[in-house]
């Protein structure tokens, strides 16, 4: 639910949130919904979890949510206190014709991947050159055909990284919603760190790198023979989990991040790319 929607006028029986929100929660409560369900989160502490919020878990019914565990399959608990016991994590997503039209002039049947090189938490972000050398790669070693996306704010930066390059990639900023799901799906492989437009690709079975950095990769990031996740080898703990986005350690966030190599990227890419070759 929208914590920002407005309840007047809406009739509801059933309402249920997926992560702790004390203004969606009270929201429900005074709308006067019946049954109401939100998470107690376990595990970690969450910033979302305010005294109010624990407060007034006491008068709604309440479930499990586990941090560190897999957010997809705590986010489907919210439907167990229905009865309803649901393991199924699959994602699905669809795209006009319209839309497939317009991106089908980025592909000619080469091996085409996608990275992009932005994420919506600029904490999260690796560095462009890196990028760009990653690129480069897979160029020289598979021909691949590079597609660096972002959105209409992001140009610069997806400039930046084809700039670094020592070969041609095509830019990619004014797709919308509708067609970036249908060029993501058309895609070879997918690159980018945690954020978005990878999910979009898990949910059309387009083989990902997800590089982590300060995430927790047991939580969230695509899983499965067709994806990898690179990881700081030195970490100790990852500084970011679903639930506590905005409570972390900058510094080493940002150390997490830069401690992850192009070299540990690319041996990723060659790991998977032969399982998929493997596969087929």
């Amino acid at each position: 639910m929208d914590e920002y929607v407005d309840l007047k006028g809406y009739s509801a029986d059933i309402a249920m949130l997926t992560g702790p929100s004390y203004e969606a929660a009270v929201k429900l409560y005074l709308a006067g919904v019946p049954f109401i369900t939100v998470p107690l989160v376990e595990g970690e502490l969450s910033p979302l979890v305010t005294k109010p919020y624990r407060i007034l878990t006491h008068f709604l019914k309440t479930y499990p949510y586990r941090m560190r565990e897999y957010a997809p399959r705590e986010k489907l608990r919210c439907l167990e206190s229905l009865g309803i016991i649901e393991e199924d994590t699959t994602k699905h997503l669809g795209f006009s014709a319209g839309a497939l039209k317009k991106v089908s002039r980025y592909y000619d049947g080469i091996f085409t991947v996608g990275l992009t090189p932005t994420a919506g938490h600029k904490i999260k972000e690796w560095p462009e050159e890196r990028f760009a050398e990653v690129a480069d790669y897979l160029i020289d070693k598979y021909h691949a055909k590079i597609l660096v996306l972002g959105g209409p704010k992001d140009e610069e930066k997806v400039e930046k990284t084809i700039s670094l390059m020592k070969n041609q990639a095509t830019p990619v900023t004014d797709l919308n919603i509708d067609e970036l799901k249908a060029f993501i799906s058309k895609l070879n492989l997918f690159i980018s760190v945690d954020t978005g437009p990878i999910y979009i690709a898990e949910a059309f079975n387009v083989p990902t790198i997800d590089i982590t950095g300060p995430i927790d990769e047991n939580e969230q990031p695509p899983r499965g023979p067709m994806h990898r996740n690179v990881v700081p080898s030195d970490r100790k703990k990852p500084e970011l989990f679903v639930l506590n986005a905005k409570s972390y350690n900058r510094e080493e966030a940002l150390r997490q991040v830069d401690s992850i190599t192009v070299s540990q990227v690319t041996n990723e890419i060659d790991l998977l790319i032969t399982d998929i070759k493997r596969q087929r």
